[in-house]
């Protein structure tokens, strides 16, 4: 993967954490959200919904 992509991705997945209030790592399906540009945008969403409890009010 290359240098600008890497980067991207490393920054939106910063600024999910920030958005949703828990680390990445933290979280069930966690591969799937740090892989997210593997799949469709819906499958994202599911992911973090299944967090639910871990996440932020708000």
């Amino acid at each position: 993967m290359n240098k600008g992509k890497s980067e991207e991705i490393r920054g939106f997945l910063e600024w999910l954490e920030g958005e949703i209030g828990a680390k990445i790592d933290d979280l069930q399906l966690k591969t799937k959200i740090k892989r997210y540009y593997r799949y469709d945008f819906d499958l994202l969403v599911e992911a973090v919904a299944k967090n639910k409890k871990k996440l932020k009010n708000g």
